[in-house]
């Protein structure tokens, strides 16, 4: 029973876990080109474990910032993981153990891998949410590894490397797009997040769409729900 929780975890991370191989090679080449080394690098993903604020982490590192500046730019830029861990409140109750790892490793990828599928009642629930986790987890850091190694070994031109990111989250949401059979929520989603874009300062963008469409989906979600049955 083991092996075959594990052969379906793996069967079912692996499109994210060779996303996050391809972007953290990304990582870990911007990483030392910024003159992060890999051990910095390392504890960067061990730590903070959200790709788009350590590339942004980066840039900090090398910028003369205050505590405060840092803090409210991660704070805006992840915020959004403060949603996904509403969205798996129910989900991860019952977890006895490694409950904490789990929320830990709760990245955007992940979230969307985890909303999509259904495991098997014969497997324990706990078990593959981690387990689908910790492989994730571990495609970016050994990704991170090879970047770097890469880094020493040749010469690499690093500029828009980082949208590298961007385009993993861009194939998952069209992915999750594919498995739905309706597509109020999402279209209702986008829109409003195309009138927060014109009508909301920049700065506050992402906090405010995120607010509305939550509030969005929290009251439509038994009507949505019935509609994808």
């Amino acid at each position: 029973m083991q092996r075959e929780m594990l052969r379906y975890s793996v069967k079912q991370a692996l499109p994210v876990m060779a996303g996050y191989f391809l972007v953290s090679i990304a990582f870990g080449l911007v990483a030392l080109d910024q003159g992060v080394n890999l051990f910095v690098a390392q504890l960067m993903n061990l730590t903070i474990y959200s790709g788009t604020l350590e590339f942004i982490g980066l840039d900090v590192l090398n910028t003369p910032v205050s505590y405060l500046s840092v803090f409210m730019v991660a704070l805006f830029v992840n915020v959004r993981h403060l949603f996904y861990g509403l969205a798996f409140v129910d989900k991860y109750k019952p977890f006895r153990k490694m409950r904490w790892f789990a929320i830990f490793a709760l990245t955007d990828e992940t979230f969307s891998l985890l909303s999509t599928i259904t495991i098997p009642k014969q497997f324990d629930e706990n078990t593959v949410v981690n387990l689908i986790s910790a492989l994730n987890l571990l495609s970016w850091v050994a990704g991170t590894f090879i970047g770097v190694i890469l880094g020493y070994i040749l010469p690499f031109e690093t500029t828009g490397v980082s949208f590298a990111m961007i385009a993993l989250f861009v194939v998952l949401t069209i992915d999750q797009v594919k498995k739905n059979t309706r597509y109020i929520h999402i279209v209702g989603s986008a829109l409003i997040a195309v009138i927060c874009a014109f009508s909301i300062p920049k700065d506050y963008y992402l906090l405010v769409s995120l607010l509305l469409v939550s509030v969005f989906l929290i009251a439509g979600r038994r009507w949505i729900e019935g509609e994808n049955r």
